[in-house]
């Protein structure tokens, strides 16, 4: 996929990396701000990542110490205009990436509850081919050939480590 300047690739980098979120900065909590933005843009709309970074800091989980719940993504993505569909378990999560384009996982790549926890803005082409921003510390997308080659990479387990999945339209 051809990478857009706009589209933030990683949280560990700047200019995002040392703004405050919670109460730590973007490097270690902001997947969940981040994977807004990404959304919405690859949707089509217009937002700035402050503004989106303002809005998530109203729906911080546990005063901003881990970040944001799937609850909270929910009221930020609403807040700003966006119509999604969400599920978990592979039927839904398969209809889903049927009908779909742009996409945000909710993933548990650890085994403890608070570890490994991530958020990612996924896009899918025509073809299957899977573009992920914000999975690695790169400046730009990785792209994989299918959902299920990104689940055995990057999540490093199958579908069932899905904590949730939304459609963005």
């Amino acid at each position: 996929m051809e990478n857009d300047p706009g589209y933030i690739y990683s949280q560990y980098r700047p200019p995002v990396m040392d703004k405050t979120f919670g109460k730590h900065k973007v490097s270690y909590n902001g997947c969940g701000p981040i994977a807004i933005y990404n959304a919405i843009l690859a949707s089509g709309k217009s937002v700035t990542f402050d503004d989106v970074i303002s809005e998530c800091e109203r729906h911080v989980h546990l005063g901003g110490l881990f970040g944001m719940t799937d609850g909270n993504i929910k009221k930020v993505l609403k807040r700003f205009g966006c119509k999604f569909f969400c599920g978990h378990g592979k039927k839904k999560v398969e209809s889903l990436l049927e009908k779909g384009k742009v996409f945000i996982v909710h993933m548990n790549n650890g085994f403890w509850i608070f570890k490994g926890r991530h958020f990612v803005t996924f896009t899918k082409s025509c073809d299957g081919t899977v573009s992920v921003y914000n999975g690695v510390k790169k400046d730009r997308t990785t792209d994989y050939p299918s959902f299920d080659a990104f689940c055995k990479s990057y999540i490093k387990h199958d579908h069932g480590s899905i904590v949730r999945l939304y459609s963005i339209e």
